[in-house]
């Protein structure tokens, strides 16, 4: 079987969705299928906003569009989310190629768009008949957690099947890596990630403000960048206790992590069922506590109360979250379980086979 995997970013961009998009051609190899990856030739780490972006996006998506219909004649399509509308170009090389179109959701749109400011209501009726006809051409469409499997319902979909992203892989690290910085008395607790229009970064400044006029020996560790990277920062300024560091390197990515006790998440409650916080792959795999902050009643929090020793607080409720960090006692870090992050992908690739291209072989 020939398979063309499109998206927006592809390996060795370092992005989540370039990592999972290289995944899922590994798998099709692993499988003994030939997988082709088309994407844009851009950078996730660019950082262009406004105009700039929008203006990428409909680069990116006129150049994935040719690169689907002048392929090779594949037997089947696997779209991903990005840029806004692939969904679209992929049903119509489909039709062209008459091949079997599969799409794993990674975000809607437009109600992604809507939600979180970008577009305007009014202007999104165009675009959502454009994805309801791209839903209704594909044979199989996978969500990221069951609200996004009740939106993409409402949206047109077929009824998809549920499979979240995996975690990268990384190797199990040998050695913590805390932070310069922080001192070695000092309790971590850390946001990696973007710090995008979807995420909440308020709360957590707010609650280390709390920690700190307690005194405690808690220190808030950001890292990562996004379009609310440099707000962030600059209403952390009175902070003591807060450090900020650009992304890590995929090789010290998993040693940076394991040096906190607690990873923190943030998805606006706008944004349920629209998304699913990358982040939140790696964490689940992680024998290490997970704040999370958003929607308390959603199926992400819900994976994450039951997550060992981890907590669902609602928007902005920053002194839940001070009062929870505060009541944490403390303990040494666990070791990381061996081959725990391979075992995850394993399983995560395995299920994803199963639900879209098991009768493939």
């Amino acid at each position: 079987m020939n398979v063309l995997i499109l998206n927006q970013f592809v390996p060795p961009d370092a992005s989540p969705t370039a990592r999972l998009a290289g995944d899922l051609a590994a798998l099709c190899h692993a499988r003994g299928h030939r997988a082709v990856l088309a994407g844009a030739g851009q950078s996730y780490q660019t950082g262009a906003r406004g105009w700039r972006r929008l203006a990428g996006e409909a680069a990116a998506w006129a150049a994935l569009d040719r690169a689907a219909c002048a392929a090779e004649r594949p037997d089947c399509i696997i779209a991903l989310s990005s840029p806004p509308c692939l969904l679209a170009a992929a049903a119509r090389a489909a039709r062209r190629h008459r091949a079997r179109l599969v799409h794993w959701a990674m975000d809607l749109y437009p109600e992604t768009a809507v939600a979180l400011g970008v577009l305007p209501r009014a202007a999104a009726p165009p675009f959502a008949f454009l994805m309801r006809r791209a839903y209704q051409s594909c044979a199989r469409v996978i969500a990221l957690d069951a609200d996004m499997a009740e939106r993409l319902g409402r949206a047109g979909a077929p009824p998809p099947a549920i499979v979240p992203p995996w975690p990268p892989d990384w190797e199990e690290p040998s050695a913590f890596l805390r932070p310069a910085g922080a001192p070695p008395e000092a309790r971590l607790w850390m946001y990696s990630g973007n710090l995008g229009r979807a995420h909440e970064a308020a709360v957590l400044i707010e609650a280390q403000q709390r920690l700190e006029a307690r005194g405690t020996a808690w220190w808030l560790v950001v890292q990562g960048g996004g379009a609310g990277w440099e707000a962030a920062r600059a209403a952390a300024r009175g902070l003591r206790q807060c450090l900020f560091l650009p992304h890590a390197s995929e090789a010290e990515a998993p040693a940076r992590l394991a040096a906190a006790e607690v990873l923190a998440v943030t998805r606006r409650p706008a944004a349920r069922g629209l998304l699913w916080p990358s982040k939140l792959a790696a964490a689940l795999a992680w024998p290490r506590r997970i704040a999370w902050i958003g929607d308390t009643d959603s199926a992400a929090a819900a994976q994450v109360r039951h997550h060992p020793g981890s907590m669902a607080f609602a928007s902005g409720d920053a002194p839940a979250l001070a009062d929870w960090l505060c009541a944490l006692p403390p303990a040494p870090l666990p070791p990381l379980p061996s081959g725990a992050l391979r075992r995850a992908r394993a399983e995560g690739m395995e299920r994803w086979w199963s639900a879209a291209l098991a009768e493939q072989g």
